[in-house]
């Protein structure tokens, strides 16, 4: 358990813990600590003042945290009557405050849950081709206010209908996953690696030229060649892939015709051949200006 938030200087409890240092945590109810009805003191307390309430912060049958509430010295005079009413009414609005932040932290998660649900792909855990398009916008506005290079890789796995048909549909899955871990471990953190549909994947390598984009996905493909993907028993044989690569600002200043050109450049390496990776053709020569963005120097892939 670590410390999100305090208020009025709760300084009683330790601001790192283990759950199993918390009473109310371990019987999964409130628990009302070092006074003179309490049996047992919560590890995670430093200093013992006249008392202090842990209450599990629960919704939906899942422990998000804990709030602990240290209790004030009641003032000198009062009465145990009045003690008892205050401590009764302080437990009383903890727990309401508690179901309310419980209620609102499940919904937190369970909106992130649904978000990443709706910009990734269940079968190679990779982001899909809406995240994609969503991003490629931006990456593309981001670089042209920086005067940035940014990449578009479009590439898939060759003859990927004929290990279909030859060793049926779940060989196919499990090739699209091994391919897909490839790609994830030989790009950058801050790249992105999507499946775009199919046998297809794209990539967008940001602060990348060309160049620097050709060695990267040079090092995937020879990476995809060495795999050995056995399916029941039986080795499904070689594997290769082929990609089209279009960089901004050389080849488009749109994210749709960069998309475009990279598949044009995934067609000529098929028609080329297969098991390469190809550029696109700039449309025209770089000015002075896309000029002044730099070439990067190759990406080097894990």
């Amino acid at each position: 358990m670590e410390c999100c938030a305090n208020w009025c200087d709760c300084v009683s409890t330790k601001e790192l813990f283990e759950p199993s240092d918390c009473w109310g945590l371990r019987q999964g109810k409130p628990y009302v600590g070092g006074d003179a009805t309490a049996l047992l003191r919560c590890s995670h307390i430093v200093t013992v003042g006249s008392g202090y309430l842990c209450i599990p912060l629960v919704a939906q049958g899942e422990t998000y945290g804990v709030l602990y509430i240290e209790e004030k010295p009641p003032l000198p005079g009062s009465s145990a009557g009045t003690i008892a009413n205050q401590k009764k009414q302080l437990q009383h609005l903890a727990t309401a405050v508690s179901e309310r932040v419980s209620l609102a932290v499940a919904n937190l998660k369970l909106r992130e849950v649904l978000r990443y649900q709706s910009i990734q792909d269940p079968l190679t855990g990779l982001f899909n081709r809406r995240y994609l398009e969503e991003s490629l916008d931006r990456e593309v506005n981001r670089a042209t206010r920086a005067q940035r290079n940014v990449s578009v890789v479009m590439l898939d796995i060759d003859h990927f209908k004929r290990f279909n048909d030859t060793f049926g549909h779940q060989s196919g899955d499990m090739l699209l996953k091994e391919v897909a871990a490839v790609i994830k471990a030989r790009v950058r953190s801050g790249d992105l690696a999507c499946r775009y549909g199919g046998e297809e994947f794209a990539l967008i390598l940001s602060e990348t030229d060309a160049a620097g984009a050709r060695a990267c996905v040079e090092k995937i493909r020879e990476a995809v060649k060495q795999l050995t993907v056995h399916f029941r028993g039986q080795s499904l044989g070689s594997v290769t892939i082929s990609a089209g690569i279009a960089a901004f600002p050389g080849h488009s200043d749109k994210s749709e015709e960069l998309v475009h050109m990279a598949d044009m450049a995934l067609y000529r390496a098929k028609k080329e051949g297969r098991d390469r990776v190809v550029v696109g053709e700039e449309q025209q020569p770089v000015s002075q200006s896309d000029a002044a963005f730099g070439n990067r120097s190759p990406v080097q892939a894990k």
